[in-house]
């Protein structure tokens, strides 16, 4: 779901000014480029309780910071908070049931010792919940315990038959 960044940051009044970023679910920033020709882009990293990876180089950013980043229409800015598990889908190149071959779990800790839950939804892409069939869906809670020495990651797969 696409959100605005006031939304999980409220307390952070630079979020509420007009901005072309915005969050894809609550863990990833999408800092747009929407200047023609533009080679740089100055990003706001939202203050949060401990920084934003960069998606693609994987350095930790400070949380609400303002910074210039290199752009090219090959790398989007992409910024996953610190804390995160972030699903990704193998070798997909579009949404459907047949092209999903597998996923991986990117983790992106947050220094120190913490723990963080994330969801999973996932249905079967075809169902219509207005019908009288009962379809089915799963939610994957998945949970990361991370400390100096050791870190874990848990997974609780629920399945269920929706009933409305």
């Amino acid at each position: 779901m696409l959100r605005p960044t006031f939304l999980d940051h409220e307390n952070d009044a630079q979020t509420y000014a007009d901005t072309d970023d915005f969050l894809l679910g609550r863990d990833l920033l999408v800092a747009s480029v929407v200047e023609q020709g533009a080679d740089k882009r100055r990003i706001y990293l939202p203050e949060n309780h401990a920084g934003w990876w960069d998606y693609w180089t994987g350095q930790l950013h400070a949380p609400g910071t303002w910074f210039e980043k290199p752009v090219t229409l090959a790398d989007m800015p992409l910024f996953v908070k610190a804390g995160s598990i972030l699903p990704l889908a193998n070798e997909a190149t579009k949404a459907t049931r047949e092209a999903q071959v597998g996923r991986t779990l990117a983790l992106f800790p947050q220094p120190g010792s913490f723990s963080c839950t994330s969801l999973i939804y996932d249905d079967d892409g075809e169902s219509k919940m207005a019908h009288t069939a009962l379809p089915l869906y799963c939610l994957a809670a998945m949970s990361m315990v991370w400390n100096c020495k050791s870190a874990m990651l848990a997974i609780c797969l629920c399945l269920f038959h929706s009933s409305i």
